[in-house]
């Protein structure tokens, strides 16, 4: 019977990145030229809210999907995982990894706003800003130092967000209803998508669901849509929400010494990425306090950022024109 390490000499050498996201968690697989093997998604895994369990069974099903198989000798695996942000939780994913591959050999856990930032403008100097159902302001220098602001969470931050975008879009409503501000289109749209023409039984159902915060960010398209029609306070609060991602660059830049430096701003989320609108006012916002900045799109996901993380880590070097040919997830061009 062929012994574990008689397999492993035997097997093909890879390395794999895992972006462990709250909605999804995906797996890219590459050789160590970084060509790719495999890509698969599974399930949500944020530890804090589906547990250990579900985090487990939602990789293993990226993993199987990207063709991860025991016999394969892995060097190195990184997990950008949400939530990461004390060594108790890096050492229940660094277990949770061990379990899923038993024979990796090198093991690098980071929060997920790092591996996005690898991914959108890879390892030189730059900034992310990042907008999807919350938001951050992540970069780094030269040297590596990494910096992280903003991303508090939906009650004490998140300006800019899909969820913050929404949540003012129904207190505008409501600000309406009460004669506080101009009546806004806002209010039809969402009495149309709750089918309720009683706001106040709207406000019930928002307030009482267990969902609220996936429930509000859905409210978030509604805002585009009418701001798009010409409404005055939709519109606002898109513009307001630019100025605060905006902020968020601005805040890393003064971190990192980049207010008068030349620097790649790369714009990630499904917010910056998908609409157009606060795109435009993002841009503005930027140039007026980082001049001399350059707004542009992410080279890779944030899976790819994994990938180029556990190279790194193990101080080998992708050839990253392989990036470029991953059918899925070809970079965006500028």
């Amino acid at each position: 019977m062929k012994t574990n390490e008689t397999m492993r000499t035997k097997s093909k050498q890879i390395i794999i990145g895992i972006d462990g996201g709250g909605s999804a968690s995906e797996c890219v697989i590459t050789d160590t030229e970084g060509r790719l093997i495999g890509s698969g998604i599974g399930k949500g895994s944020n530890i804090n809210f589906v547990g250990e369990e579900a985090a487990y069974e939602a990789i293993a099903s990226a993993l199987l999907k990207a063709g991860f198989s025991e016999t394969h000798e892995v060097l190195a695996v990184c997990l950008g995982a949400s939530g990461v942000k004390i060594d108790r939780e890096n050492k229940q994913w660094i277990s949770l990894i061990n379990k899923l591959i038993p024979y990796v050999e090198k093991i690098f856990i980071v929060n997920d706003a790092m591996n996005a930032l690898a991914g959108a403008i890879g390892l030189q100097k730059g900034i992310c800003v990042n907008s999807g159902t919350g938001s951050f302001g992540t970069g780094w220098d030269d040297n590596r130092n990494f910096v992280y602001v903003s991303g508090w969470g939906p009650f004490l931050g998140d300006e800019g967000s899909g969820y913050w975008i929404g949540l003012e879009g129904i207190k505008s409503v409501l600000r309406g209803e009460d004669n506080r501000c101009k009546p806004t289109i806002l209010k039809n749209s969402l009495k149309s998508v709750f089918q309720e023409d009683d706001i106040y039984k709207i406000t019930q159902k928002i307030t009482k669901t267990k969902k609220q915060q996936e429930l509000i960010s859905k409210i978030c398209p509604l805002v585009f849509r009418c701001a798009e029609l010409g409404d005055e306070i939709a519109l606002d609060i898109i513009k307001r929400g630019a100025h605060e991602l905006a902020l968020n660059a601005k805040a890393v830049a003064i971190q990192l010494g980049f207010m008068d430096v030349e620097i790649d701003i790369a714009m990630v989320g499904s917010v910056l990425i998908s609409n157009r609108l606060i795109e435009h006012f993002f841009r503005i916002e930027v140039q007026k306090m980082l001049p001399k900045s350059k707004v542009v799109f992410p080279r890779y996901p944030p899976v790819i950022g994994s990938v180029i993380l556990a190279f790194d880590g193990i101080n080998l070097i992708p050839d990253n024109n392989n990036f470029i040919d991953f059918v899925s997830m070809k970079p965006v061009k500028n």
